[in-house]
This record gives C-alpha cells, sequence and structure tokens, in this order.
C-alpha cells in the first residue's frame, strides 16, 4: 500500500497529484520551478560553516595586503574611484588584519549563529514537509 501523499500525476499532466492512500483524488499543483524553500536554510547552514572555516584557520596578520589583486608595500594607498570611504592604506590594512587575526571570535560566532539558525530553519521545514505529506 502506498503512503498518502503527494506524487507526479499518472496521467503525466506535469502537476502533482493527491493520492489519499486508496485512489487519486482531484486535487492537484503545478510544482515551483525555483529553489525549494527548505534550501535556504541549507544553504545558511553551509555559509555558516565556510564563515568558521575562514576565520578559525590562522592567518599571516602580517602578509602583505593588496589592492586590486596587486600586492602593497610601505606607504602605498588603495584608491577606489566609485567609492572613496573605501580607500585604504597599507598600514590601515596591517592594522585591520592584525585586530581580526587577534579577535576572530565576534566572526567564528556569527558564523555558528548562522549554521545553528540554518540548521533549526531546515529541520522545521523538514518536519513541516513530512507532516504536511500525512495529512
Amino acid at each position: 500500500m502506498t503512503i498518502p501523499g503527494w506524487y507526479p500525476d499518472p496521467a503525466g499532466s506535469g502537476q502533482m497529484r493527491y493520492w489519499s492512500g486508496y485512489a487519486w483524488t482531484d486535487a492537484r499543483y503545478k510544482p515551483s520551478r525555483g529553489l525549494p524553500v527548505a534550501w535556504a536554510p541549507v544553504v545558511m547552514a553551509l555559509i555558516g560553516l565556510v564563515v568558521i572555516a575562514i576565520f578559525a584557520i590562522p592567518s599571516d596578520p602580517n602578509r602583505a595586503p593588496t589592492c586590486d589583486g596587486k600586492t602593497m608595500g610601505p606607504g602605498d594607498r588603495c584608491v577606489f574611484a566609485n567609492n572613496p570611504s573605501r580607500n585604504f592604506t597599507y598600514e590601515e590594512k596591517l592594522r585591520e588584519q592584525a585586530d581580526i587575526a587577534a579577535h576572530p571570535w565576534p566572526f567564528i560566532g556569527f558564523g555558528i549563529a548562522l549554521f545553528v539558525v540554518g540548521l533549526i530553519l531546515a529541520g522545521v521545514s523538514f518536519y513541516n514537509r513530512r507532516r504536511a505529506a500525512h495529512t
């Protein structure tokens, strides 16, 4: 016996049709073509893991900063013509790198939060889908 739920329409309509457990009902719906909503929390959890990995792996705070793919040297300034608020000097970037290397926990905490919230939302979504399939 097949479990009641939504299945591809055996008539080949390209829609989903509800099987009551005994017979096909007239209830149908066309599945969306985009990513299912359930993927959003999974992606959130994966991004959280990436953030954790990036900031948990120690990096060299003294590595030379780059600007537009080119290695900078002492006294150099990186200029963004379309967004001057992003401009920085070699020394400013070195200080920023040292600060991030010395205090990675806010970033790691953010990654952990993304990961946990993503897992919780994925679990709730999975639970709701399973519950809806059995009603």
